[in-house]
């Protein structure tokens, strides 16, 4: 972890430096209408910002450990809420239907599944179909573990990469997100399984995608 903070943060200076003189490099040559010089332009550009959004996946990876989880009773409902009202920028450019269904109270870290809905949320606007997204929260209880589900009715997931979304830098992006980092998806497996559940998708290409993970009921006395 130590090390992964430290190159990220020493690798961030000349990456800001890089963007910054790649976009003055833009804004001074806007009118040059070489196809060639712009494509090279908006090249550079992309190219550092997707870095600079990787060393953040990376950051924020490497910050996902057990030590420090503050277990408390946590209303997944208003967990839902605060990042609605989070991403309510995105979910209003993108005229997102919203429906949030009963949702138990866990016992959990409340930032980090902060974190994971948050997470599952920005990828459900951003794997949309056509039509204005529908995004329904829903949950339940089963045996010894809570259940949470996210589900979309999105352009879907063939399953036979149902397993890999999970894994790092796996990027199944759409055209015009040159900056996933592949990385959101790995860090919501992290946080569930830190809380004794597990995280999984249902899904198939047009049908849409239902991301289910759940959460481990305390002992029995534990606190």
């Amino acid at each position: 972890q130590y090390f992964t903070t430290m190159a990220a943060n020493d690798l961030r200076d000349p990456l800001q430096a890089m963007i910054a003189e790649s976009e003055r490099f833009e804004r001074e040559f806007a009118a040059t209408t070489d196809p060639a010089c712009r494509a090279y332009r908006r090249t550079v550009r992309r190219r550092a910002s997707y870095m600079m959004t990787l060393l953040d996946g990376m950051l924020a990876y490497s910050l996902v450990q057990p030590d420090g989880l503050r277990f408390r009773p946590v209303e997944m409902t208003g967990v839902v809420e605060d990042v609605l009202e989070t991403l309510s920028g995105e979910i209003a450019a993108a005229e997102a239907r919203i429906e949030v269904g009963a949702l138990p109270t866990v016992h959990g870290d409340r930032p980090r599944l902060i974190q994971v809905i948050q997470n599952l949320t920005t990828n459900a606007l951003k794997f949309a179909d056509d039509a204005p997204p529908r995004i329904r929260f829903s949950g339940g209880e089963e045996n010894d573990h809570w259940r949470i589900e996210v589900a979309d009715q999105g352009i879907g997931i063939d399953p036979a990469f149902h397993e890999q979304i999970f894994l790092p830098l796996r990027r199944f992006r759409r055209q015009g997100d040159p900056n996933a980092c592949g990385l959101g998806l790995t860090i919501c497996r992290r946080i569930v399984e830190q809380h004794g559940g597990r995280i999984w998708v249902s899904s198939a290409p047009g049908e849409g995608a239902t991301l289910t993970f759940t959460i481990s009921k305390p002992a029995i006395g534990a606190g």
